[in-house]
């Protein structure tokens, strides 16, 4: 149903496809299965809280993911700005000859500053997709930034994560003069917390999104076709066939495909062409029509084209 819900083809004839089977007996296989989870007890209701959560109240629970996840890119970017320099004991030993062994250096400042700006960035846009949609490409670029933003924000909750265990190792120690710093302890804790809570919240986000496209996507709406529910594209609906293969209104086929001539019918050179009487045809391709045959069957017309 997952499968079905995000992409566009119909999941029973791949099915018969790959393996030869009909579409019947994977209904009774379906089937088996359903009535086999149904025993299960509670599965009902979960599957119940699934619907409402999934289908019944999709769009206000992405609005508020998307603002919790507003909200912890904004206390992530406001603990990232005071980090840099910050240093692991006190006093900070920078009379020592070593500048950046003792305090946050300059390449993990910078990764925390972008990544709060990343973080913030991120969910103004899924903001803007679910209050205006927005066409295949920008979303496609909102899920990809998405994918990068869970995968960077379990990145910096297990580097600061190990940043504020190493402050709590050296608690109660005498380094060089200095004791750990315990504001350093608390910040790398917050920016860990924080980045893991990212981390959840952008999960389920995308999971969601993947769900139902349609949700932030102007060009996919749910379709239900030989009861399989998918989220198909218009862009095939908007695909017209050519003039010549349209069919024509106010008119009905004659001998050998539509006349060309009438009320209703396409009057495009190609129309005519495709879609002329065999005696018509004759008479665009430079032939001459019936009643101009000899009595051989021959064509008097010279420029007969063959």
């Amino acid at each position: 149903y997952f499968v079905a819900r995000t992409f566009p083809f119909d999941v029973r004839r791949v099915r018969r496809a790959h393996t030869g089977g009909t579409g019947e007996e994977h209904s009774r296989k379906d089937m088996s299965l359903t009535s086999t989870l149904e025993k299960i007890p509670g599965c009902n209701r979960i599957e119940g809280c699934l619907v409402l959560i999934c289908d019944t109240h999709r769009i206000r629970i992405l609005y508020l993911l998307e603002l919790c996840l507003l909200g912890l890119g904004c206390g992530f970017f406001a603990v990232a700005v005071h980090t840099p320099g910050t240093c692991y004991v006190d006093p900070c030993l920078d009379d020592t000859g070593v500048d950046s062994m003792y305090k946050v250096d300059g390449g993990l400042s910078f990764e925390v500053i972008a990544a709060g700006l990343c973080y913030m960035v991120h969910p103004l846009a899924g903001l803007y997709l679910l209050f205006k949609k927005g066409d295949a490409m920008s979303c496609g670029v909102f899920i990809g930034m998405g994918a990068m933003c869970c995968l960077g924000s379990l990145c910096d909750s297990v580097i600061w994560g190990s940043e504020a265990t190493m402050i709590s190792d050296m608690s109660g120690a005498v380094l060089f003069g200095g004791k750990a710093n315990a504001d350093a302890g608390t910040k790398f804790s917050a920016l860990s917390t924080l980045a893991g809570l990212f981390f959840a919240l952008e999960l389920v986000s995308l999971a969601m999104l993947t769900y139902a496209m349609e949700s932030i996507s102007s060009d996919a709406v749910p379709v239900k076709t030989d009861g399989v529910s998918a989220s198909y594209g218009n862009y095939a609906s908007q695909q017209q066939p050519p003039p010549f293969q349209q069919q024509p209104q106010g008119g009905g086929p004659a001998s050998g495909g539509y006349a060309a001539h009438g009320a209703g019918l396409a009057t495009t050179p190609q129309a005519k062409s495709y879609g002329a009487a065999p005696q018509d045809q004759r008479a665009l391709l430079g032939g001459a029509p019936d009643d101009e045959l000899d009595p051989n069957g021959e064509d008097d017309n010279p420029f007969q084209v063959v």
